[in-house]
């Protein structure tokens, strides 16, 4: 099994690629906030994080990404984790949110998801969405229930790893508002990949996830 060390390096690395994306958007002419440079650092991160499994794959595993991280599922199992996916959305995050709204508390929780369909039509839209629904789960699967939760089962077991994974994986998204929001996901997407022994389920829920927040900002 592979080190939890190497979804660091990974991590490291997958930023650097997208600060990379988003540099040679800027230098084409796109502004630092504008879609195509958002949608090029995203696919630079991407990028890093399945980088990241096929090494961990090649070097730790047997070299089979799909066998070393579980990708079979059956379409029973799609469907409730995509319903475990939309639950979490729709009725777990808001609920964690609804005390402090209830308060007073002003939050801006959709303002960064916003942020990636401000200002964009047609194919621009259809691409992000496209990548935030079908790459994105898998990316971010690979690297944080994968790499990183495997890699730290072996060092202090399931029920630290799955937290442990859980608030990295929030944290490393820089939203402090989302952070409870991420959060609760992240430990649905953990508990969903122990459960099965693999990425299939929990990926499906976080494209699950992912789908209900593109429909209600679209």
């Amino acid at each position: 099994m592979w080190p939890a060390w190497l979804a660091f390096v990974g991590w490291v690395s997958a930023v650097s690629l997208a600060a990379f994306g988003s540099t040679v958007a800027i230098v084409a002419g796109s502004t630092a906030d504008g879609s195509v440079s958002l949608l090029l650092s995203q696919v630079g991160l991407w990028t890093g994080f399945v980088a990241t499994a096929v090494v961990a794959s090649r070097r730790f595993g047997s070299g089979d990404v799909r066998a070393d991280f579980g990708f079979a599922i059956t379409f029973a199992d799609i469907a409730k984790s995509m319903l475990i996916g939309v639950a979490v959305q729709v009725l777990v995050v808001p609920g964690i949110y609804l005390p402090l709204i209830a308060a007073g508390v002003e939050l801006d929780i959709s303002g960064p998801a916003e942020t990636l369909f401000r200002d964009v039509s047609g194919l621009e839209k259809f691409a992000i969405a496209a990548g935030v629904i079908a790459v994105a789960p898998v990316a971010e699967e690979l690297l944080f229930r994968g790499v990183l939760l495997g890699g730290l089962i072996q060092s202090i077991g399931d029920r630290g790893a799955v937290w442990v994974s859980a608030v990295v994986f929030a944290a490393s998204h820089f939203q402090m508002v989302q952070f409870p929001g991420l959060l609760a996901i992240g430990l649905a997407l953990a508990w969903l990949a122990r459960r099965t022994g693999g990425l299939a389920a929990p990926i499906w829920a976080h494209a699950a996830f992912n789908a209900t927040t593109v429909a209600f900002l679209w």
